[in-house]
């Protein structure tokens, strides 16, 4: 799957980059003080789907730190929206193609 360059998170721009899975023990990564999200490379994760997970995983991840910087643990939550959005995408790709057009 080929990954953005960068996400608008708020006013800040996030740089996404590739990794190796085993320098980090994990798919993804987030990087708050950098703003900086990091998705394993591929051939690294089971295919596309599960890169397309692990990327809004983490930009889940941003949007919290920028936008709800109360919560100080959001893992259980950003696990909880990563699987409703993902499903959300999944069931309704003419919904989503229909909101790609009209902001393109």
């Amino acid at each position: 799957m080929k990954i953005p360059a960068f996400l608008h998170v708020g006013p800040f721009k996030w740089r996404v980059v590739r990794t190796n899975k085993a320098d980090h023990d994990e798919a993804g990564y987030c990087l708050t003080d950098k703003h900086e999200i990091g998705v394993a490379k591929e051939g690294d994760l089971a295919g596309d789907d599960e890169e397309a997970s692990t990327l809004v995983h983490e930009w889940i991840h941003a949007i919290i730190t920028v936008h709800f910087p109360d919560i100080e643990d959001d893992e259980v939550l950003t696990q909880k929206l990563e699987l409703i959005v993902m499903q959300s995408l999944r069931s309704n790709k003419t919904a989503v193609r229909a909101i790609l057009k009209a902001l393109a």
